[in-house]
């Protein structure tokens, strides 16, 4: 096998796991803002191969408007 083809064999791999990690919380992320009532949009926070938040839109459990998933996840990082 070409040692180029490997070696972007290799990365595709590589990436498609890190991929996998932030695509899963996100569906979970979703499955628990549609068991509470919430529109199911969700943020993810990754930094070097690691979840650091994961957050959904909490505008119907707080009547907050602005209570996006991002904003959420912003404030996850900052404050805890």
């Amino acid at each position: 096998m070409n040692h180029s083809v490997s070696s972007n064999q290799s990365m595709c791999k590589y990436w498609e796991n890190k991929t996998n990690l932030a695509l899963n919380a996100s569906f979970e992320e979703t499955l628990s803002a549609l068991s509470e009532g919430e529109v199911p949009v969700v943020c993810v926070f990754v930094y070097k191969n690691a979840i650091i938040t994961t957050a959904r839109n909490q505008i119907n459990a707080t009547k907050n408007a602005p209570r996006h998933a991002e904003f959420v996840s912003i404030d996850q990082t900052l404050y805890n």
